[in-house]
């Protein structure tokens, strides 16, 4: 603390986490309409062990944020360019878009890369043939192809809410 009674404050950013960087990307969508989709790359390489952890949230993190800003429909995350061998905090990709309310998960797709493909297989082996493709083409295929179950389980929970008030 200074010396005048005020705390100073240290300044922080998802930056200051991890080494790994990010870009993100929209399809063409309406002004203030529901993109289909948010992608997100990752660039770099993952810490291993218990020091990944940090790597870890600012992977979820830079997600959460631009999911709150744009709130897409879906998500691709691109682990092509992200050297990954071990850390089981990586683990937190399989929850990305999980929303507890309806009990189910927005449509994802991992594109993964040959620099992280053996470590994620080991996380979980089920999400990981949920979720992993090998391409953006393949992305593009899987979330289209999970979204009606996700809107079938909305649409379920919009219509047991609406009859529990009748």
């Amino acid at each position: 603390m200074a010396d005048s009674g005020v705390m100073e404050l240290q300044p922080i950013s998802l930056e200051t986490l991890s080494g790994i960087r990010h870009s993100a990307s929209l399809p063409p969508h309406e002004r203030f309409s529901q993109p289909e989709f948010l992608h997100v790359a990752f660039h770099g390489e993952y810490r291993p062990g218990a020091e990944g952890k940090p790597d870890a949230l600012y992977i979820t993190a830079a997600i959460a944020a631009l999911d709150t800003a744009w709130c897409s429909e879906a998500f691709i995350v691109d682990l092509t360019d992200l050297k990954y061998n071990w850390g089981d905090e990586m683990s937190w990709l399989w929850s990305i878009g999980y929303q507890q309310t309806f009990r189910a998960q927005r449509p994802l797709a991992v594109i993964v890369g040959d620099s992280c493909r053996n470590a994620l297989q080991t996380l979980d082996p089920d999400e990981y043939k949920l979720h992993a493709v090998k391409s953006f083409d393949d992305a593009l295929v899987s979330i289209r192809r999970q979204k009606p179950e996700y809107d079938a389980k909305v649409a379920a929970f919009h219509e047991a809410f609406r009859n529990r008030d009748s």
